[in-house]
């Protein structure tokens, strides 16, 4: 049904009202004005392919099973109920507001019922309806629902970005978005990225984070329960260790890579587990790197073939994790250890690398003094300088002498 037979009908029929006000909004780069209507909201539904919902609908198929019909009543309260659990603070101030003044910005929704912009508000009208036993409508514009999949998601996503509502995608909802409509759909990278008002350096970030993301669930044998990252709070550590790969150039070494840190995803709980990637990223990368490395791949094993003893698909979960994974002492003492070792044996490398920079830097620093320059200074200057270059020449001769020997004792 398009916008008009649909606002035709729900005029006849009393679910649809008109109002006086006429706003704009712009589609697919164009500014138009659109009629704002008032839409009964117990004919409207939730928009399950918008990423948060998407997030949340993973978590409740791999927990609960099968999911109510898209539209139904029954669907609508599951997923009012997610939103209010997101953020309940939130939903309680808009719900006030909404109360006292009114809904003040339209929302968007399709001929069909869908709700394209505009979750929080509709989740507020529905709960004030039922506290209130009245009717309540949704302040909105009408469009086509023949709109193709890209013009609509272009229009979501303008609409997200440009308002208050951005911050209402959390980073792994974010990145779900973009993996349902980048990596499965067809939708044009350059495109979502333009229309989400992302840099290329941005979009670029959130294509390598999504591929980590859909790698680890691969991992774990848990293709597509991205509740499962969203719950173990690894956006920033994916993001960590995807900057981690940029600078490895070695294919196998960044695989065993992902294999180590993909491991500590599983094993660490509440530790400050971005910075454990990225001190994973350094130790990898430095002369160390190869032992720890093979430590670590060792152990990812003894982790995977506690993955093995599930008895079937889809029954991995953040409990499993957190009482089998985490609850194996022995493995992430063992794990701990491999890598407080080789985190002390890089940092001992610094210091040793440093003492050869130290020489060099003090070797510079002479050659920086000007020569020609000396008559122009003042007797307590030129004083100064030489004390200094008595002190200098003492620990050059004291320098010397203990690294002549140490080569004598290795060439003995």
């Amino acid at each position: 049904m398009d916008a008009a037979k649909f606002i035709e009908d729900g005029l006849a029929k009393g679910y649809i009202h008109e109002t006086d006000s006429v706003e704009t909004l712009t589609i697919d780069g164009h500014r138009d004005s659109y009629k704002v209507y008032e839409v009964r909201t117990n004919i409207l539904k939730y928009n399950i392919r918008n990423g948060r919902i998407a997030t949340y609908i993973t978590r409740y198929k791999q927990e609960q099973g099968d999911l109510p019909a898209d539209g139904s009543e029954d669907m609508n309260a599951l997923i009012e109920k997610f939103i209010e659990e997101s953020n309940p603070q939130r939903l309680k101030k808009t719900k006030l507001d909404i109360k006292a003044k009114g809904q003040q910005r339209p929302a968007v929704i399709l001929s069909d019922g869908t709700i394209i912009d505009g979750n929080r508000r509709f989740t507020c009208l529905r709960q004030l309806e039922h506290e209130e036993t009245t009717p309540r409508y949704l302040r909105c514009f009408v469009l086509d629902a023949e709109l193709d999949d890209k013009s609509l998601k272009g229009l979501e996503l303008e609409l997200q970005f440009g308002q208050d509502e951005k911050v209402a995608y959390d980073p792994v909802s974010r990145l779900v978005d973009i993996y349902e409509w980048c990596r499965v759909g067809d939708l044009d990278v350059e495109f979502y990225r333009t229309k989400s008002g992302m840099s290329k350096s941005e979009m670029d970030s959130y294509l390598g984070q999504v591929d980590l993301m859909v790698e680890f669930l691969q991992f774990i044998n848990a293709d597509g329960q991205f509740h499962i990252v969203q719950d173990l709070k690894l956006q920033g550590p994916l993001n960590e260790l995807n900057l981690i790969l940029k600078k490895c150039h070695d294919e196998e070494k960044a695989e065993d890579i992902k294999v180590a840190v993909f491991t500590s995803f599983l094993t660490k709980g509440d530790t400050d587990i971005t910075r454990r990637v990225r001190d994973m990223g350094k130790i990898a990368l430095s002369i160390e790197g190869d032992d720890f490395l093979d430590e670590q791949i060792e152990i990812a094993q003894l982790v995977l073939d506690a993955f093995e003893k599930i008895p079937g698909e889809g029954d991995v979960s953040v409990a499993f994790i957190r009482d089998t994974i985490r609850a194996d002492k022995e493995t992430v003492r063992r794990q701990d250890a491999s890598f407080e070792r080789a985190l002390r044996l890089m940092n001992n490398e610094k210091v040793k690398n440093n003492q050869v920079k130290e020489v060099e830097k003090a070797k510079l620093g002479l050659e920086k003094v000007e020569i020609d320059l000396l008559p122009k200074l003042s007797d307590t200057a030129l004083m100064s300088i030489k004390d200094s270059l008595n002190d200098i020449r003492g620990l050059v001769d004291e320098l010397e002498t203990a690294v002549d020997e140490y080569l004598e004792k290795q060439s003995e």
